[in-house]
């Protein structure tokens, strides 16, 4: 038998590691509706090099690699995000530039994505959000 999830508990976990790590007060209807909830399967790309990212991710369960290939065809993992934290190419999110990054899957991975215009309509609204 599969994996399943609650999507309310996943809002409650973002909440709580919300105020916990960043002392950032959220609000739960505010979440439900700017981030969505999604499943990545393993070896799925939430990115792929040279993508413009549209998402800001916070990873419920599971675990994703940043990586890079050079010149000469050789894969180079940057890092690895596991539960309980946001993960995107965030210079290239917050910016619009190309990601020099791979964004992968390594197991099936519950996350909550953020867009980039709900992401920068927040932190207009909320300096709280600055700290994601």
């Amino acid at each position: 038998m599969g994996y399943v999830v609650e999507t309310a508990n996943i809002y409650r976990k973002l909440i709580l590691v919300s105020k916990e790590l960043y002392n950032l007060p959220l609000d739960e209807d505010l979440l439900h509706n700017v981030f969505k909830y999604k499943l990545f399967k393993k070896t799925e790309f939430l990115c792929m090099a040279g993508d413009i990212p549209d998402y800001l991710y916070f990873i419920y369960s599971g675990l994703i690699r940043f990586f890079y290939i050079d010149y000469e065809g050789n894969e180079h993992i940057k890092d690895f995000f596991f539960e309980d934290q946001f993960a995107s190419s965030y210079a290239s999110f917050l910016y619009r530039l190309p990601s020099p990054y791979y964004i992968e899957a390594l197991e099936d991975t519950h996350i909550l994505q953020i867009n980039y215009n709900n992401y920068i309509s927040n932190i207009e609204n909320n300096k709280y959000w600055a700290e994601i």
